[in-house]
């Protein structure tokens, strides 16, 4: 039962495991559900300049932004709910969705957000799949690119703010055996503007907690030769005996980022938020 609203929940709708739900119920702690555990974000870059928006700890005026969401959700389609509840509360500008397993049986219907565009990459019903969610009132393109095209492990768009330049935000995926990636991954890179802001978002399977593997060298070098900084450091995987971050949120303007970081909702979520200067 959750210790906030009272409502009782089944552990494996909350992919708790049976061991740590046994560590739970003897102890004292409390317990959260999903709905409970995210913050109260503001939605102050839909506000007029006025109004000013106040943290209840220290009663200081928020700046503007706008929040970038990634989930990495194995399977979708039976936690809709859960998501539209996330994005009324978040009110992010755009969530990016890993592991949909969506197939052409699954209409934009059923994966429908309130106040959402989809944008889907479909692979099968027993893995893969990746999909970003764009607030209507945001105009975008999305990026016809000859790896994204070809792939479907790479959705981007670009975000169209006023008064601004233009915003590649991406989604991506790499499979646990893939060892190509980090190949594809630059040929990615390197079609997009140099002059633009990047904010790429996905579950990469590559852990940036252990940087002795080759992989994360490799993937490492990539990222310093196109100037993106990886800005998620928690662990966005958490098992009885590990803990690792492979779900990451690459930028190449952290100067631009004023919160990032996770939120546990039975598997982890990860967020940031863009100032908006």
């Amino acid at each position: 039962m959750c210790d906030q609203c009272d409502l009782w929940f089944h552990i494996k709708c909350m992919t708790i495991t049976v061991t740590s739900y046994n560590i739970l119920s003897q102890s004292d702690d409390e317990w959260y559900c999903s709905k409970c555990q995210l913050p109260n974000f503001s939605d102050s870059f839909f506000e007029d300049d006025d109004q000013n928006q106040y943290d209840d700890n220290n009663c200081e005026p928020e700046s503007k932004g706008m929040h970038f969401i990634h989930l990495n959700a194995r399977s979708l389609l039976t936690k809709i709910p859960e998501l539209q509840t996330i994005a009324f509360k978040t009110k992010a500008a755009v969530i990016s969705v890993t592991e949909t397993w969506f197939d052409e049986t699954i209409t934009n219907t059923e994966a429908n957000i309130p106040g959402y565009t989809i944008l889907r990459k479909d692979r099968n019903r027993c893995g893969g799949g990746v999909c970003m969610y764009i607030k209507e009132n945001l105009a975008f393109t999305p990026m016809n690119l000859d790896e994204i095209n070809k792939n479907d492990k790479f959705l981007c768009i670009e975000l169209l703010l006023p008064k601004s330049k233009p915003i590649f935000v991406g989604t991506c995926y790499r499979p646990p055996q893939n060892c190509n990636f980090v190949e594809k991954f630059e040929n990615f890179l390197s079609q997009l503007r140099e002059d633009c802001e990047i904010i790429l978002l996905g579950d990469l399977n590559i852990c940036f907690k252990d940087q002795s593997g080759s992989l994360y060298k490799s993937l490492n070098e990539l990222l310093k030769l196109f100037n993106l900084s990886q800005i998620i450091k928690e662990p966005t995987r958490i098992t009885e005996f590990t803990a690792s971050v492979i779900d990451h949120i690459l930028c190449n303007n952290t100067e631009k980022i004023s919160q990032s970081g996770n939120y546990e909702l039975g598997r982890y979520l990860a967020t940031s938020r863009r100032k908006i200067e």
